[in-house]
């Protein structure tokens, strides 16, 4: 099996900006991830191609397949050779389920779908028979077979992740039935606090359960490298009104913040009515999402999180993205992104952006570079 590494030079230098962009200190440019994709289909063919999900599931359970997968994919892009701000590493994934599975959750896989997994909690009577059990996790203990398999073939030359961790609020819902969880959160406080608070412990046991695997430092992530803290996914709050996740999202990511001395969170869909909450949170990092763009959430953070999103001014819908008749049109929309750096108020930002013509991908990164060294930071104005 063939295992190409990333040059330690890269790795050094992408380290060294991350750290400073999560520690708020001078950046000699503005930090970016650079994906280059198929660039034969347009954006609604790629999302109507079932043949990405082909076999997943019996990829996902089969620890070999999966390594080959991810190895592929690490060779491709480091035959690119373009140097970004992205540390490449190994993902345990199992699903959403990790944290869940403590509870007695069980993780269904799909052959051509994604995996779910199935709630055991329906009531709230329910959530005072739950305990935390992880020697009997099954997709908890699926992931750390997994990091062995991965450890015993490519050693410490290539980082593993931590496998998915959702946070208090996911993986909460994960373990009751979504409906009754957010009726419970709203009917019985006493009792959406007490599965709060377990499912905060589950993660914590979890994610130092994990970290006692590794062999090459990464972080407390299944996300980017991060310099400390913990990355975890709380999509429900842009679900959630200001009032319900001030009271039980701001205190339990908290209490992680505090375990692993900071905290970024991953969130889908329009969460910018939660913004000042997420603010509240104890020694908050940072924020990635892709629903929105930088300039859509950076006039309400200030600079005072890191932001991680695709686009700088995002000039369309969703719909209309997939609605792009070819993807010369849509590179054209990322070109035209990149002239709007000029607007950022900030540069705590990191740009996940991609190049949908492969031919072009170096004329584009060497663009992409040139716009972000001349950025500098607009003065402060009384």
């Amino acid at each position: 099996m063939l295992i190409l590494i990333q040059d330690p030079l890269w790795v050094e230098q992408a380290k060294k900006r991350l750290t400073s962009l999560f520690e708020n200190k001078p950046l000699d440019r503005i930090s970016f991830f650079y994906n280059i994709v198929d660039d034969e289909k347009t954006l609604k063919e790629s999302l109507s191609d079932k043949s990405i999900w082909e076999d997943l599931g019996e990829r996902l359970t089969n620890n070999e397949k999966d390594l080959k997968a991810q190895l592929d994919d690490i060779q491709k892009r480091l035959q690119y050779n373009c140097w970004d701000d992205n540390i490449l590493a190994l993902l345990p994934y199992v699903g959403v389920g990790t944290v869940a599975s403590v509870f007695g959750c069980k993780t269904v896989f799909p052959r051509n779908e994604n995996p779910w997994t199935k709630p055991v909690a329906f009531s709230s009577e329910d959530i005072y028979k739950l305990r935390i059990n992880l020697e009997e996790a099954e997709a908890f203990n699926m992931a750390l077979e997994k990091i062995r398999h991965f450890k015993e073939v490519v050693k410490d030359k290539i980082p593993i992740k931590l496998p998915d961790i959702q946070g208090p609020l996911d993986s909460a819902s994960i373990v009751m039935d979504y409906s009754q969880f957010l009726l419970t959160l709203v009917e019985n406080p006493k009792a959406a606090h007490l599965l709060l608070e377990m499912v905060t412990e589950a993660i914590i046991k979890v994610v130092r359960r994990v970290q006692k695997e590794m062999l090459v430092e990464w972080g407390a992530s299944h996300g980017l490298w991060i310099p400390r803290g913990l990355w975890i996914s709380d999509d429900l709050l842009a679900v959630l009104s200001p009032q319900l996740f001030k009271e039980y999202g701001v205190k339990y990511n908290s209490i992680l913040s505090k375990e692993f001395n900071g905290i970024l969170v991953h969130t889908c869909g329009d969460f910018r009515h939660n913004i000042p909450n997420i603010l509240e949170i104890e020694n908050i990092m940072g924020i990635n999402y892709g629903d929105l763009s930088i300039l859509d959430v950076q006039p309400m953070t200030k600079g005072q999180v890191v932001l991680n999103s695709p686009w700088i001014l995002k000039s369309k819908s969703f719909e209309e993205l997939i609605n792009i008749e070819s993807p010369a049109d849509l590179m054209g929309m990322r070109e035209e992104d990149l002239e709007h750096i000029h607007l950022l108020q900030s540069d705590r930002v990191l740009l996940n952006i991609t190049c949908n013509q492969t031919m072009n991908y170096t004329c584009f990164y060497q663009k992409i570079i040139e716009k972000l060294n001349l950025f500098r930071i607009p003065p402060v104005t009384a």
